[in-house]
């Protein structure tokens, strides 16, 4: 990440911005790969061993030093802070590795470092709003149920690092029910009841949202057991008649 010159921020290429990302160190190049952790235990009196409650990782930060290709005006600057300088998590990544996106934002102060003659660089803090970094979303093949009251198994594959949560895209067909097990992670039945024929639902299992075309609001027809998608290859059992395609992001160290 430290060698590379072009990134892109929600959707902007830097150099379409006439900027590259400077390095402002010298010796080898380094690359976050993992964010910091801290151990939550509790130590009692009388006992040596403290209780290991788990862990907890924070987020990583990284400088992000950019250099004007141009003069650093007053001019150039505001344009360049009005694009980084949001209040929300956006996409982040480099040019030479596409497939590997933070959700990011500025924090901290911002420093303008130049000569007087408008020659310089700017340093930027940035923060990510996970651990892991992301792919891009990708969708899977489209899977097709009929006369299916029994259930049919298929399978799907994580290519990340660590378990996933889908958005799972549904097309009923006939009035009912669907329901979908995943038997590599079972942590109980993601059903939805009285659907309507024809009808299509989007359940984004991360952000526990559910949408659907008719308009009607299908909270209380659901299980409230979202699906996750275990690392490797997921066997799961789905019952009821449809069209089911799932779209993801993989996470990866």
């Amino acid at each position: 990440m430290r060698q590379e010159i072009h990134f892109n921020f929600n959707g902007q290429w830097s150099y379409d911005m006439g900027i590259i990302k400077a390095s402002v160190q010298d010796g080898l190049f380094e690359d976050l790969l993992v964010a910091s952790k801290s151990i939550v235990e509790e130590k009692i009196d009388g006992r040596d061993k403290p209780y290991f409650y788990g862990v907890e990782r924070e987020p990583l930060s990284f400088p992000l030093p950019i250099y004007f290709k141009d003069d650093l005006t007053v001019d150039k600057v505001r344009e360049i802070l009005r694009w980084l300088d949001t209040d929300t998590y956006s996409p982040f990544y480099m040019i030479d590795k596409p497939e590997r996106i933070w959700y990011a934002m500025v924090i901290d102060d911002v420093s303008a470092i130049h000569n007087g003659i408008k020659e310089g660089y700017m340093e930027l803090t940035m923060r990510t709003s996970d651990v892991r970094t992301y792919t891009p979303f990708t969708m899977s093949e489209l899977h097709t149920f009929g006369n299916n009251t029994g259930g049919e198994i298929i399978e799907f594959e994580n290519n990340g690092d660590f378990d996933c949560e889908p958005i799972v895209h549904i097309k009923k067909f006939g009035n009912g029910n669907i329901t979908i097990q995943n038997l590599s992670k079972y942590t109980g039945d993601f059903t939805f009841s009285n659907l309507n024929d024809q009808e299509q639902l989007i359940v984004d299992c991360g952000n526990k949202d559910i949408e659907s075309d008719s308009l009607i609001l299908r909270y209380d027809d659901f299980s409230d057991n979202y699906l996750t998608f275990v690392r490797g290859v997921n066997r799961l059992k789905v019952i009821g008649n449809c069209e089911i395609r799932f779209e993801t992001q993989f996470k990866t160290f």
